[in-house]
């Protein structure tokens, strides 16, 4: 008597089962990334206008230096008041004997 062997065929349910969690695992990765992109991109164009400021208030400020070393360098009576104009002004000094009122009204 010949005995018969069955081979019995692997199930084809866990590799079916595998490939979707594979599918879902790559979806969520994928969705990840693109979030992190978008993410990195607001924060670089937030950074570059940050920088475009700075750079604009660097360049108003050279400029502001330029003028305070001209009127520095001259002897003239116009950069005196000049220099007493943005004391008084920018800075808050006064001359000596003076009194400053300050309206703290708003107004």
């Amino acid at each position: 008597m010949r005995e018969v062997v069955k081979e019995i065929a692997p199930a084809k349910k866990p590799r079916k089962k595998r490939n979707i969690i594979l599918g879902v695992c790559f979806g969520l990765f994928i969705a990840y990334a693109c979030f992190t992109l978008i993410s990195q991109q607001i924060q670089i164009n937030r950074k570059q206008s940050e920088l475009a400021e700075l750079e604009d208030k660097i360049v108003i400020q050279e400029v502001k230096n330029g003028e305070v070393e001209d009127v520095y360098k001259s002897d003239d009576k116009k950069s005196e008041e000049y220099i007493k104009k943005i004391a008084r002004e920018e800075l808050g000094y006064a001359e000596p004997d003076e009194r400053v009122f300050i309206n703290i009204a708003g107004e």
